[in-house]
């Protein structure tokens, strides 16, 4: 059936509104999944926010004097902190993490602790479940654009064009 002219601008806008926001959804799910596990911190770490505005890194590691024993990850990632907001298309997302640390954790700093300049993954038994240099794999090698292109083609056949 054919849509109404003027519905057309409405339903266009609200595919495209509903798309952000299940992509945002999507891609904060993956980050998690993908990521380092071992506290849960880092995890439990990912939010979404509307704007452009980064994510402040805001919350300081917890003391580490004592290693917190190895959590096994959980088989669903936790629920997105503080949900995901409605869409604007204005002023869309910005997906980022809390943990002070998250650029070590992403393989994209060195460990400050450490004068050789590795980086997480190579440290012996550094093993938590994340492949090596997975953050860049995730946004730059393309699969994040195939999260965001299947949450739109998604929310345009379920709004009908």
């Amino acid at each position: 059936m054919a849509k109404k002219l003027s519905q057309l601008v409405p339903d266009l806008k609200a595919a495209l509104g509903d798309g952000m926001r299940d992509a945002a959804t999507e891609i904060t799910n993956e980050l998690k999944k993908r990521g380092p596990y071992w506290s849960g911190d880092v995890e439990k770490g990912w939010m979404v926010v509307q704007g452009q505005e980064p994510v402040p890194n805001d919350v300081k590691a917890r003391d580490f004097s004592e290693v917190p024993e190895r959590r096994p990850r959980p088989s669903q990632p936790s629920p997105i902190a503080g949900g995901v907001p409605e869409p604007d298309l204005s002023k869309g997302y910005a997906i980022g993490n809390r943990m002070e640390y998250v650029d070590y954790a992403a393989d994209l700093a060195p460990w400050s602790d450490n004068r050789d300049g590795t980086l997480r993954y190579e440290h012996p038994g550094a093993d938590q479940g994340a492949e090596p240099r997975w953050w860049t794999r995730y946004v730059q090698g393309g699969e994040m654009q195939a999260t965001v292109r299947q949450a739109m083609e998604k929310q345009k056949r379920a709004k009908g064009f």
